[in-house]
């Protein structure tokens, strides 16, 4: 009889996406994660009410958008698309909801929690608003009572902490020559437990004190894989006397601006405005940027991507429209089909609608237990650790089931549980499965190859 581990795998066809949010024409579009080619509309113009896109991600295999209904007499909401054909399905949080955000921009999800932070521009201040994932239902509000300062949340993300990072930005001074800009960190029970970083827009320079000097009006922000937090800034900028932007970095331990990025050094032969409200980490450890071109000569804008690699501190660009195509033109929020709705991190080998469906072929096999066992004898994609990547280039399988970043005998242990829990058992019996945390009957002594054969006979009794 054939052994199964001597048969020829078939790859899966599991391409990683890049979606942008346009609000030129109220799209969402699609672009190949590797190459930065454009493959086309996922959300067409307006699709169900579309009509300011802003903080997006992907759970449960629907992609969550939140509109922010810009000039519109009605709340934000949150609305939902199945991530592969872009169908509208039914609003998460529809505008009708008592509890709708008024003026919505980021978004994460995370233990099946939606959080959405909500600027209450035309109200005193502003909220971070939880709903239910999958129902929609309103879970309260995060409490940021301990915060004097003017509440207006923009950007969130879980830290490897566990705090939930807030930017925190001023409507009052937007057009200030020196606008606050605060970095917050909560606790999702407790509320507010610290500022992580500030600039309290006095004018006075007190970075001896502290203060992240180019901090100002915050909105994204995003955890690199080295923990140090990049933040964007708006200001209006002394040359071209109109608002652009910074990257700035930030440790997340002591709140000091390790560094910025100048996205417009005004090298252009035009004078240009270069804005961006969101950033993410990407494919190869690269950060990702959608941004908006704006000539302060005519008046034109059109969009782009860059991209900006902290191991060499060059920019480049991944995609930029044409005169004669203009294929983004504002782009607003962005995120990858592989990008972690809570962290906000790049995960190429975690499968998100499934994490236990190894090769994606939609259902769960021995065949999906093989294909790590394989992976763990002969190495061919990760390091000698286990470690995995920065890309998938190298093979369309999500080895990376509890999404650690590593392929290990535990993926491999996690698949045969799921296997043995849908075995039928007696009334009364239960499926021997181990306590969370635990690695059950593998041990933490055991070399790589006990464990392999472990998994092999624990796989042999299904």
């Amino acid at each position: 009889m054939e052994r199964l581990e001597s048969r020829e795998l078939l790859a899966a066809t599991s391409q990683d996406f890049l979606y942008v949010g346009d609000s030129s024409n109220d799209s969402i579009q699609q672009f190949d994660a590797s190459t930065g080619a454009y493959i086309g509309t996922l959300v067409p113009p307006g699709s169900a009410g579309l009509h300011g896109p802003r903080g997006m991600v992907l759970d449960q295999g629907n992609l969550l958008v939140v509109n922010q209904n810009i000039n519109l007499p009605k709340n934000g909401e949150v609305l939902r698309y199945t991530s592969q054909s872009g169908a509208p399905t039914s609003p998460l949080v529809p505008a009708l909801n008592p509890n709708a955000p008024f003026a919505p921009a980021g978004m994460v999800v995370r233990e099946n929690v939606v959080y959405v932070a909500d600027t209450g521009e035309g109200s005193p201040a502003g909220r971070i608003v939880k709903f239910n994932a999958t129902t929609g239902a309103f879970l309260g509000d995060l409490n940021p009572s301990n915060f004097k300062g003017e509440f207006r949340p923009r950007g969130l993300v879980f830290g490897p902490d566990g705090g939930l990072y807030v930017t925190v930005s001023s409507i009052a001074a937007t057009n200030s020559s020196d606008p606050p800009g605060y970095i917050l960190r909560f606790d999702v029970v407790t509320g507010i437990d610290r500022v992580v970083a500030w600039n309290d827009g006095d004018g006075i320079d007190e970075s001896g004190q502290g203060e992240a000097a180019d901090l100002h009006n915050p909105i994204g922000l995003v955890f690199a894989p080295n923990g140090k937090i990049y933040v964007t800034s708006n200001r209006k900028d002394g040359q071209s006397n109109d608002e652009n932007t910074r990257i700035v970095i930030i440790d997340p331990a002591t709140g000091k601006e390790l560094n910025h990025i100048e996205l417009d050094p005004h090298s252009l032969k035009s004078p240009t405005r270069l804005y961006t409200q969101a950033l993410v980490f990407g494919p190869n450890g690269k950060l990702f940027i959608p941004v908006i071109v704006e000539s302060l000569s005519d008046g034109t804008a059109s969009g782009a991507i860059v991209t900006y690699d902290p191991a060499t501190q060059q920019i480049a660009t991944f995609f930029a429209s044409s005169p004669f195509q203009q294929t983004i033109v504002l782009p607003s929020y962005l995120t990858f089909k592989q990008t972690d709705p809570g962290t906000l991190a790049y995960k190429p080998w975690h499968n998100f609608v499934n994490p236990v469906d190894i090769n994606d072929d939609g259902r769960v096999s021995p065949l999906d237990v093989l294909l790590i066992i394989n992976e763990l004898n002969k190495r061919k994609v990760a390091d000698a650790s286990g470690r995995l990547p920065d890309s998938r280039a190298t093979s369309n399988f999500f080895y990376d089931v509890n999404g650690d970043g590593f392929v290990a005998p535990l993926d491999a242990w996690l698949v045969i549980n799921f296997l043995v829990a849908r075995v039928p058992r007696a009334e009364g019996e239960s499926a021997p499965l181990a306590s969370a945390g635990s690695l059950g009957f593998l041990n933490e002594g055991d070399s790589a190859s006990d464990s392999v054969a472990k998994v092999r006979r624990r796989w042999s009794r299904l």
